[in-house]
């Protein structure tokens, strides 16, 4: 089930770095740009223009957030009791 949804979310989200800037929506934004994008969601993106380490590191905090909203916060399997009979009557 985890391999399932990891490439899932392999597919879905993307963190890309653009070193030199990048246009959106038709203007040019200059600088080291990061920018988080989510593929089934065309309004749904965060852009950084911190250094490239700091960027990726809020962008994927965001992106832990977003996976738990979309996915649902992680469920663990609860233990299975085991039971041992000591003392019976025949």
């Amino acid at each position: 089930m985890k391999v399932k949804l990891l490439k899932k979310i392999r597919k879905r989200y993307s963190i890309t770095h653009y070193p030199n800037g990048l246009y959106i929506y038709g203007d040019f934004c200059e600088g080291p740009q990061t920018i988080l994008k989510d593929s089934e969601n065309d309004y749904r993106w965060n852009r950084s223009i911190l250094v490239k380490k700091d960027a990726h590191e809020k962008l994927y905090k965001i992106l832990l957030s977003w996976i738990e909203e979309d996915y649902g916060p992680s469920k663990r399997k609860t233990k299975s009791i085991i039971s041992e009979q000591l003392w019976y009557k025949k």
